[in-house]
């Protein structure tokens, strides 16, 4: 019995010991990872401060082949470094400080590197290098963030996305939008935004993906809004009359961003009778550009539609100028919705005029 009662007695002993041995070599190694980490982050601020006067000096082009020359004679074990510090002010520049960025990376052979960088097996290295070569508008880049686009990694690919955005090179633009038909609803978003970059210039390519793929039609339509695609505006009023009340809706929308003209005003106009609660909104706001006098006088009626399309009809009055007001100032002394609606727009069209009077005293 004593000896049973030795041997666990030992055998907790091994144990305590062993466990409390455990905790010293993970504190130890605590201790060890906090002092490397410090020791890396202290070293890599020295080195950052050895190059930032030249790589600031590429902010002047001016100044820039002085500069380059001396980050050229940096060892290359601080390339990387220096690479990451050139990107850093592409986030926010623009104009002659890219071109001067880029010929630095250029002369430092990382244009190279990040494009060889684009089929490291580390999906982190080839997102970063797809967004390096974007910041520095790489003309060489765009065969290899196309490819990117296909990655197995969507990091990767919405880097590919972000950076052809940045390039604005149309031959890219085919590429953007097969992602509008076959990407996740986050990739649709971040083409649309990249196309977005591209302005007029897309519009060609969009119409053609449209006829392509017509359930994308709502989606191409959205995007020929934004940028400003005026070329589009036939195609438009052709989806006014698109089965798919989204369509319909979306077009209009897009058309009264950019402007109805006079082809368009009767096929808006029609559209204020649509069955679709949405695009009869749609039309409505549509109608707020309209060149055309006498233009209140459709909207009036809808100041007793559905509320969508009240509000809507509401605000597009005000933006007519004098013939609207009338309208509204006329219908304020009624009764109901349209009342309340057009009291409403005046006072808060009152209200911007004097926070606009107050600003300019």
């Amino acid at each position: 019995m004593l000896d049973s009662l030795d041997t666990f007695r030992r055998a907790l002993w091994i144990l305590l010991g062993s466990g409390l041995a455990a905790l010293a070599i993970v504190f130890v190694s605590l201790i060890v990872s906090r002092l490397a980490r410090t020791y890396a982050a202290r070293r890599r601020a020295r080195i950052e401060a050895r190059y930032l006067p030249a790589v600031d000096a590429l902010l002047i082009p001016a100044t820039s082949p002085g500069a380059i020359e001396s980050l050229r004679l940096a060892p290359s074990a601080h390339h990387d470094l220096i690479g990451s510090m050139l990107l850093r002010p592409l986030r926010v520049a623009r104009g002659e400080v890219v071109g001067a960025i880029r010929a630095a990376a250029e002369a430092l052979g990382h244009d190279r590197r990040w494009l060889a960088a684009l089929t490291d097996h580390r999906w982190w290295v080839r997102a970063d290098s797809a967004r390096a070569l974007g910041l520095i508008r790489s003309s060489d880049a765009l065969e290899g963030l196309t490819r990117a686009l296909a990655d197995d990694s969507e990091e990767v690919r919405a880097a590919a996305v972000e950076s052809l955005g940045l390039l604005g090179d149309v031959r890219a633009i085919p590429a953007l939008l097969e992602g509008l038909a076959s990407g996740s609803r986050q990739q649709r978003v971040r083409v649309v935004e990249a196309l977005r970059s591209f302005g007029p210039a897309a519009t060609p390519g969009l119409l053609g993906h449209a006829a392509a793929a017509p359930g994308d039609r709502r989606t191409v339509a959205g995007v020929l809004g934004q940028i400003g695609g005026a070329d589009a505006l036939p195609v438009l009023i052709g989806w006014m009359s698109d089965p798919d009340p989204a369509v319909r809706a979306a077009s209009l929308e897009a058309a009264g961003t950019l402007g109805i003209d006079d082809r368009a005003h009767y096929f808006v106009l029609r559209a204020l009778e649509d069955e679709a609660l949405e695009v009869r909104a749609m039309a409505a706001r549509a109608l707020a550009r309209s060149p055309r006098q006498g233009t209140s006088r459709y909207l009036e009626p809808r100041l007793d539609d559905a509320w969508d399309v009240a509000v809507q009809s509401a605000l597009a009055l005000r933006r007519l100028g004098r013939e609207g007001i009338d309208v509204l100032e006329r219908r304020a002394g009624g009764d109901g919705q349209a009342s309340q609606l057009a009291g409403q727009v005046l006072w808060e069209r009152g209200a911007m005029r004097g926070r606009v009077n107050e600003s300019g005293a």
